[in-house]
């Protein structure tokens, strides 16, 4: 087995594709290999051209890393404490009213 590339209508890289490694390259691959870091490949005269603006780069790059479960679960573990803690100090005050209103008989 070996591993070709494919790509649309426009020529652009769509995914990896495994073939025998006695069939012919199908006319929408090439095995060429893909330079890296490549983020939209095209495959333009016979080699991989780069496509991408510096504006869509900028954002890639800029772009915060998406939080790990443990921290998602940890942000959501201080909301539920804080809720927990509110929750306390609103029955405390209800008790306190509670009790100062109720006249002894």
């Amino acid at each position: 087995m070996k591993q070709v590339y494919k790509f649309d209508e426009n020529r652009i890289y769509i995914e990896p594709v495994l073939i025998g490694d006695d069939d012919p390259i199908p006319l929408d691959c090439t095995d060429l290999e893909l330079p890296q870091p490549n983020y939209k490949p095209v495959f333009k005269d016979g080699a991989w051209v780069e496509t991408i603006t510096e504006e869509e780069l900028e954002e890639i790059q800029n772009k915060p890393e998406p939080k790990s479960e443990l921290e998602v679960v940890k942000e959501e573990n201080a909301v539920l404490k804080q809720q927990v803690m509110q929750t306390n100090i609103d029955m405390q005050e209800f008790m306190d009213f509670i009790l100062t209103t109720i006249q002894p008989q």
